[in-house]
């Protein structure tokens, strides 16, 4: 199993639009609703930048990059599990599956976010990029698959988003996306049937193809 993080982060989306709207405030750009910040979030977060409004011929992208995790970082201690997380990662344990989590998050702070919430034994790995730009995800999964002799032809990679349905898709491996994280039901449905609206409604799927 390949998990993306923030998506078993109960709370993580709101912390995410406070944060950005902290940042739209001094910027003097409207500010933006949990539906609205669903509907247009994106990989790579450049675009989603320049969907808010923000102009790179004036700003430098890296620079406001840093501004968000000084904002969003302090907020993150205020994230739980979803309630499901633990049960199905025990789970997982249980019956030998590996379980390793790629995530866009820079690696220093998802590292210690994991072991904060006291779940970190319940991973092979934990990786995350090794900058703030949240743009290369997929080699990061290649990576992981590369590094833990990982067969794709039995591998799921549970995310959130359209771009976790990307990467699932480029090391070529099974995916199911759930709805109540940055993305909406229904732009998830865009891209693939195999969406659920939380995590404990992954098995459905799952059962289909394996017996478990």
């Amino acid at each position: 199993m390949l998990w993306d993080w923030n998506g078993t982060l109960l709370n993580d989306v709101d912390i995410a639009v406070a944060s950005i709207n902290s940042i739209l405030l001094n910027y003097n750009l409207p500010q933006v609703s949990v539906n609205h910040y669903k509907s247009i979030f994106t990989f790579p977060v450049i675009e989603y930048y320049e969907k808010l409004g923000f102009n790179f011929d004036d700003i430098d992208f890296s620079e406001l990059a840093k501004e968000f995790y000084n904002e969003y970082l302090p907020r993150l201690e205020q994230c739980g599990l979803y309630s499901q997380v633990q049960s199905i990662l025990t789970y997982f344990n249980s019956i030998g599956y590996q379980q390793h989590i790629v995530s866009a998050m820079q690696h220093d702070h998802l590292v210690e976010s994991v072991e904060n919430l006291g779940i970190a034994h319940k991973f092979d790995s934990v990786n995350g990029l090794r900058d703030l730009f949240a743009a290369s995800k997929a080699e990061l999964a290649h990576q992981v698959i590369i590094a833990n002799d990982i067969d794709v032809k039995y591998t799921w990679f549970i995310g959130d988003t359209i771009h976790d349905f990307e990467v699932a898709k480029e090391i070529q491996c099974q995916h199911v996306l759930v709805s109540n994280g940055h993305h909406t039901h229904q732009k998830l449905l865009t891209v693939t049937s195999r969406v659920v609206p939380d995590l404990s409604k992954i098995f459905g799927i799952i059962n289909k193809e394996e017996k478990i």
